[in-house]
């Protein structure tokens, strides 16, 4: 399913109806200059008129439980509306502010809805979006190679810069993000279980993020060295 999203949201909402986003950080080493600077800085110390933030950050302790500590965290305010997903390898290019980027995701008004970006892998660098392979008694994805419009379905993303809403975590009983076997990761399981429960997987492509590994893996394709 394939349709196209505005790209805008108006800033001119009631100070007592914002959205209040907890931003969720799960990581377990120590981030770079570059996500700091692009990400982390521009997040926290810059406010917006249309969204609160809130950090919910997890560290050292396995991705997975990171991942359900920071809903319990959330969940526990009773104000929180939404949890936005925040990996520590992402940055975002289109459009180059987070905040920005924020807004366009809470603008789709769905669930669950991500940017997009590319997975690190040995070669190829296909998109981190994946369907469903249906190939009977052999379970497993195939990954999304092309798309149209700038809003799509897909059955699996990983959750590098995802946008969830708060109902996604009251209505889907915990564990949230099990993962118990190497693959697939706990956001693959994640999905899975969203799924099951009646929830859509979207993307909304105009939202493109980086993608840090040894080196930095442009939402084109195209691989590059560190800017910072």
């Amino acid at each position: 399913m394939v349709w196209n999203k505005l790209g805008t949201v108006s800033t001119d909402i009631p100070q007592t109806s914002i959205p209040r986003i907890a931003i969720g950080i799960p990581y377990q080493v120590d981030v770079t200059m570059a996500w700091a600077f692009k990400m982390l800085a521009p997040i926290f110390a810059i406010p917006h008129p249309a969204f609160e933030k809130i950090p919910k950050m997890v560290r050292g302790i396995p991705l997975g439980v990171a991942r359900d500590e920071i809903v319990k965290l959330s969940l526990a305010d009773p104000q929180i509306t939404h949890i936005l997903w925040v990996d520590t390898d992402n940055i975002c290019e289109t459009p180059a502010d987070p905040n920005l980027a924020i807004q366009q995701l809470l603008q789709c008004n769905v669930p669950i809805v991500s940017g997009l970006y590319r997975a690190k892998q040995k070669e190829g660098f296909q998109y981190a979006a994946w369907m469903d392979a249906k190939i009977p008694d052999k379970p497993g994805f195939t990954p999304v190679m092309s798309y149209t419009g700038n809003f799509i379905q897909v059955d699996t993303i990983g959750f590098g810069f995802c946008l969830t809403s708060r109902e996604v975590f009251e209505k889907i009983p915990p564990p949230w993000f099990p993962w118990t076997t190497v693959a697939p990761s706990e956001d693959f399981n994640f999905c899975i279980k969203a799924r099951e429960y009646g929830y859509k997987i979207n993307v909304f492509t105009d939202v493109k993020l980086q993608h840090k590994g040894d080196l930095l893996i442009h939402p084109d394709g195209n691989v590059t060295v560190m800017d910072i």
